[in-house]
């Protein structure tokens, strides 16, 4: 298992960083590098037990991969599984509010799978530079400096 974990302080309430992470889908794009689609597949409102389509744009060519939400405390931890395509493993976002300001704590232990577990080493610090940026744009986002 390769372990990613990323973290950015972000001026703004955590239940606006969580909206944007967690319930704003149809705008996660723009703050996104390697996201080109984000689709709920799953009935029911947002929580535990929705299962969303993620098509990633990497460096290994386009992989669609869907996670499940096992775990919803709004707004203080969202965590979950990869339960289709190129990954295994598990996944959270933790939050921690203080002074207005949030501190987001992003948590990836995973697995490649088939051909691409072939290239894990290589994949892990493209993987967390990706992360880094993605959680910078979203720092910008959120606070409308992008």
């Amino acid at each position: 298992m390769a372990l990613v974990r990323e973290s950015v302080s972000i001026d703004a309430p955590a239940e606006l960083v969580w909206h944007a992470v967690h319930e704003d889908v149809r705008n996660f794009t723009k703050w996104t590098t390697n996201v080109k689609r984000v689709q709920k597949v799953s009935r029911g409102a947002p929580g535990v037990g929705a299962v969303y389509r993620y098509t990633l744009d990497t460096p290994a060519g386009e992989h669609e991969l869907e996670i499940e939400h096992t775990e919803w405390n709004k707004p203080k931890r969202c965590a979950g599984e990869y339960v289709r395509g190129p990954v295994k493993g598990t996944w959270s976002y933790s939050y921690s509010e203080r002074d207005g300001k949030t501190r987001l704590t992003y948590l990836s232990d995973f697995r490649l799978t088939g051909v691409l577990r072939l290239m894990t080493a290589a994949f892990v610090p493209h993987y967390r530079s990706g992360v880094r940026d993605n959680l910078r744009n979203l720092k910008a986002h959120v606070e409308g400096t992008d």
